[in-house]
C-alpha cells in the first residue's frame, strides 16, 4: 500500500513537473522572505535604538490644544528620570501664492 502511494505521488509530480516546480519555488521564496524578516528584525531594532540614543531624540512629546505654560514645563522637569525638558512653540500658517499652502513653523522662544 505504501509503495502505491509513493509511486502514484511520483507519477503525479513527473506528469505535472512544471506546476510542481513553480509551487516549490514559490514556497522556497516565502520561506526565504520570512527567514530574512525574522533575522533582520533584531538588527533593525538595535540600529534604531543606537540612532535615537546617539542623536539624543526625545522619548515623549507632550502636546495640548490649549497650550502648555512654563509651569507645566517645570512640573514635567521635576519628574524623576527626566534629564531635559524643552518647551517649543508651534504655529500653522496659511499662505496664498497661486494656491493656499499650510506651513507649520516650530521655534524655541
Amino acid at each position: 500500500m505504501k509503495n502505491k502511494i509513493i509511486i502514484n505521488s511520483l507519477r503525479t509530480i513527473i506528469k505535472f513537473f512544471p506546476r510542481f516546480l513553480s509551487l516549490l519555488i514559490m514556497s522556497l521564496l516565502g520561506v526565504f522572505v520570512f527567514t530574512g524578516l525574522v533575522s533582520t528584525s533584531p538588527d533593525m531594532m538595535n540600529t534604531l535604538d543606537k540612532y535615537l540614543k546617539d542623536n539624543n531624540t526625545y522619548d515623549i512629546k507632550v502636546t495640548s490644544n490649549m497650550g502648555l505654560t512654563k509651569d507645566d514645563v517645570g512640573y514635567l522637569d521635576k519628574i524623576n528620570g527626566i534629564k531635559n525638558v524643552e518647551g517649543i512653540y508651534s504655529k500653522d500658517i496659511l499662505i496664498k501664492l497661486k494656491d493656499f499652502y499650510v506651513i507649520s513653523v516650530t521655534y524655541i522662544k
